[in-house]
């Protein structure tokens, strides 16, 4: 936990990434919670990794 901690922290910090991240740890809590239908959190699970995704893509582009 620790470890995590100190990789979160930092980019929580960080105004271009802290957002970003916390709409994607959002939905990766809703995924794994025990509540809810099965297709609702596979969906909360699909949808963060996709907001992943398409913020790395939107960095590779920036980075070039």
């Amino acid at each position: 936990m620790a470890n995590l901690l100190a990789c979160l922290l930092p980019s929580f910090r960080d105004p271009c990434t802290g957002q970003a991240l916390r709409l994607q740890m959002q939905y990766a809590i809703t995924a794994i919670a025990d509540r809810g239908f099965v297709e609702q959190r596979i969906m909360s699970g699909a949808a963060g990794l996709e907001h992943a995704m398409w913020q790395e893509v939107g960095a590779q582009r920036s980075a070039h």
